[in-house]
């Protein structure tokens, strides 16, 4: 087994100086472990991104990225380790850093226009913004995979708009029962894992959950699929402002006999006939 080819040191250069003395100290490492650059480079790939990609981005060659990715299959082995300043340039590649034409997968781009479809913003709004058709963005939600400009172009609007809501009820309501999860179910992380799951579970609540998202969407006028403990916090508040058992029940989806019930068992008069 051959020792691996290095780049000649010029004597008198700074450069061999400087391994002259780290040679003296005994601090001289012309070569790291390449284990933690090859696990970061899995991660990034299991996350969507390309070897060309990962390169790109860390200004290295694409030769000695392959070598990270294939460790098995390469000609040149790892035995010896990589460059020190290889290892800091890959390790320091996160999917924010790829080029606009890598690939990634959808997750991040889907989530990002159902948890704003919770709010209210169809896709049509989002696509005025854009000058681009409401098709276009459909699509966004639907590829499997979609393009880093795109996705970045998404987290803006997101950023943007995740906190206001939007002009349709009806997007909003349909949201719902296809069981989106709105921007407050996510964080900066999760939202972009394909693992992660979101902090509500609108299809398997339980009678006692409390969402503060549903309790402000039913306040604002949307129609939501509600628990019993979020009735009991609605109902008074909705009976003071003068709304019938009916339209309370249409409101949190349940029936007027409830509503009826609910008021009774908490003492809430209704302020409709008043």
């Amino acid at each position: 087994m051959t020792a691996p080819t290095t780049t000649r040191i010029l004597p008198g250069t700074v450069h061999a100086k400087r391994r002259k003395l780290a040679i003296a100290a005994g601090t001289w490492q012309p070569f790291v472990p390449a284990d933690a650059a090859m696990k970061h480079v899995e991660e990034l790939r299991r996350r969507g991104a390309s070897v060309r990609a990962i390169a790109d981005a860390a200004h290295v060659s694409l030769a000695t990225l392959a070598r990270l990715a294939y460790p098995d299959t390469v000609a040149a082995p790892l035995q010896w380790g990589i460059r020190p300043a290889t290892a800091r340039a890959v390790l320091g590649v996160t999917l924010h850093d790829l080029p606009d034409y890598a690939w990634i997968p959808n997750v991040g781009t889907r989530r990002r226009i159902e948890a704003l479809a919770a709010l209210g913003w169809r896709p049509q709004d989002l696509a005025d913004r854009f000058g681009i058709s409401a098709q276009a963005v459909r699509h966004w939600r639907s590829n499997p995979s979609t393009s880093l400009r795109v996705y970045r172009t998404v987290v803006g609007l997101y950023d943007e708009l995740s906190m206001t809501r939007g002009p349709s009820r009806i997007t909003a309501r349909r949201a719902a029962a296809s069981g989106y999860a709105p921007p407050l179910a996510w964080d900066d992380e999760s939202i972009d894992d394909p693992a992660a799951t979101p902090a509500t579970a609108p299809r398997a609540r339980m009678r006692d959950d409390v969402d503060q998202t549903v309790i402000d969407l039913v306040l604002a006028g949307h129609e939501v699929g509600t628990t019993i403990a979020e009735r009991e916090r609605l109902v008074p508040v909705l009976a003071a402002r003068g709304l019938t058992d009916r339209e309370i029940a249409k409101l949190c989806r349940t029936t007027d006999n409830t509503v009826f019930r609910i008021r009774g068992r908490l003492g809430v008069e209704s302020r409709w006939a008043a």
